[in-house]
């Protein structure tokens, strides 16, 4: 028992005892500021890294496929020999004369002595025989078979017994 006047004696209370709170405490405790756990910021910085890194994959994509549309104009242009000084191809291949988009390959085989062999010859190298279209083509193919040589040469242009017709199956026009 304990004296008269005595205050009871307060212990502890242990881990499986529940313990009555002050409603005061409540309140203070509601007051308190918020700290971040170490969890939350880790998780907070690696979102903002992810978002970061996304955005960053999305302006290369972006990029990469602006690209890929200049590669395929560079291409157009390559063809069309606009820019050749840039890295493009040449239309034509080498010991090949070019004009426009056209190739011209003179070839002084004797194994080709006949219309035959001269159109079988060039569908090897990936064309066929001379078809001349314009009078500004008859002139540039005068002016440069003059330079080159000496002798007839074939053309594409046969007879059928009743017209005379170019290899692309175009009639032929006597006006040029």
């Amino acid at each position: 028992m304990r004296p008269p006047g005595q205050m009871p004696r307060m212990r502890s209370p242990r881990k499986d005892e529940a313990t009555r709170r002050d409603p005061r405490d409540v309140a203070t405790d509601k007051r308190r500021t918020w700290t971040p756990s170490w969890k939350g910021v880790i998780i907070t910085v690696l979102l903002g890294a992810n978002i970061i890194l996304i955005r960053i994959i999305e302006a290369l994509v972006y990029k990469m496929s602006s690209c890929g549309i200049q590669e395929a104009a560079l291409k157009e242009l390559c063809l069309n020999r606009t820019y050749v000084s840039r890295g493009c191809r040449p239309l034509c291949p080498d010991d090949w004369i070019q004009r426009g988009d056209d190739c011209y390959y003179y070839s002084d085989d004797t194994n080709t002595a006949s219309w035959d062999k001269s159109r079988d010859h060039c569908r090897t190298m990936g064309a066929d025989l001379l078809v001349i279209k314009t009078q500004e083509q008859k002139e540039f193919i005068n002016r440069t078979l003059s330079r080159l040589v000496d002798n007839a040469y074939w053309t594409g242009l046969r007879g059928d017994g009743s017209a005379w017709r170019w290899v692309d199956g175009e009639q032929y026009n006597s006006s040029l």
